[in-house]
């Protein structure tokens, strides 16, 4: 498609916050959870971003295993423009940027363009649009080509290390 993900609507987020502060400690942390749908899965996920993904959609493609994306993708955490955190971007991403143009992201608003992303480390390669989705199947029939078992190993191991004293 034209986009990766443009994430939620940033004014109605801002309204369920509001909600959300009378949650317990147990739902928060529950709510967080559920916020990382990919690397709490044993399978590898392979973001293929196409167009934008900005908001939660960038926090999908962190939350990816490898992401690669087309030279039509730019990237973005605009939530403090509306009086919000950037919620799980706030804890994973300068785990898989550095830390100073992670808090850049957040702190601004401003975007992140493809060629930025590839050279930050954020995303592997950077391809043309057609190019893309070859691209991910050829690397998931390279993860699907290995033991089974070494693959889902290797993705809890360095799953576990990437978000050690987040819980």
């Amino acid at each position: 498609g034209r986009a990766f993900s443009s994430g939620a609507d940033l004014k109605e987020m801002t309204d369920l916050y509001g909600a959300l502060a009378s949650l317990t400690e147990e739902q928060s942390i529950e709510g967080y959870r559920g916020n990382q749908p990919f690397g709490r899965n044993p399978k590898p996920f392979i973001a293929a971003v196409n167009g934008l993904a900005i908001g939660a959609g960038m926090e999908r493609a962190t939350d990816c295993d490898i992401r690669i994306a087309s030279t039509e993708a730019y990237f973005g955490l605009f939530e403090v423009k509306r009086g919000i955190m950037a919620n799980y971007n706030i804890n994973h991403l300068a785990r898989v940027m550095p830390f100073g143009e992670a808090m850049y992201l957040m702190l601004t608003g401003d975007t992140l363009s493809v060629e930025e992303a590839h050279r930050l480390g954020f995303v592997n390669e950077v391809l043309a649009p057609e190019e893309l989705m070859p691209r991910a199947v050829e690397i998931a029939e390279m993860i699907g080509a290995n033991a089974p078992l070494a693959v889902q190993g290797t993705k809890a191991v360095a799953q576990f290390w990437r978000k050690y004293g987040l819980e």
